[in-house]
């Protein structure tokens, strides 16, 4: 394996670890908005039953969507795990730079997902007094 391709692997590498951490750490956030003081226990016990049987997640919007203001989108994903120029890298190389973008962006949101239900279910079962 040459110099090059080392860095390049270690870029790649770094990359993703980035893109987990940001997921991770976004997922929590906005998992932590799902159960509040104001959210009955019979919400949290809904909120439960829907992670239990898929259905949560299946009218939110994913979190690279732009559908909320100031979310981040896969552009903004690619500049922060790589530290480079999402445009100038897509005009380079448009190919390598799709299929890195495709592959930030579900590390991204499969830490995401699991990091807001990780979150939101522990919040339901906290205020159920289930766990301390």
């Amino acid at each position: 394996m040459s110099t090059h391709d080392r860095t390049e692997s270690a870029s790649l590498t770094a990359a993703l670890r980035e893109a987990e951490s940001l997921g991770r750490h976004e997922g929590a956030a906005a998992g932590s908005w799902a159960i509040d003081g104001n959210t009955s226990d019979q919400e949290a016990r809904a909120v439960l039953a829907a992670f239990e049987d898929g259905t949560y997640f299946d009218n939110t919007p994913g979190p690279l969507s732009g559908e909320w203001a100031d979310t981040r989108s896969p552009r903004d994903l690619y500049e922060d795990a790589t530290g480079q120029d999402a445009h100038a890298d897509a005009s380079f190389n448009s190919d390598a730079y799709h299929s890195l973008l495709d592959t930030l962006c579900n590390t991204y949101e499969a830490e995401w997902f699991a990091a807001y239900e990780r979150t939101a279910t522990y919040s339901a079962r906290y205020q159920l007094g289930e766990v301390e």
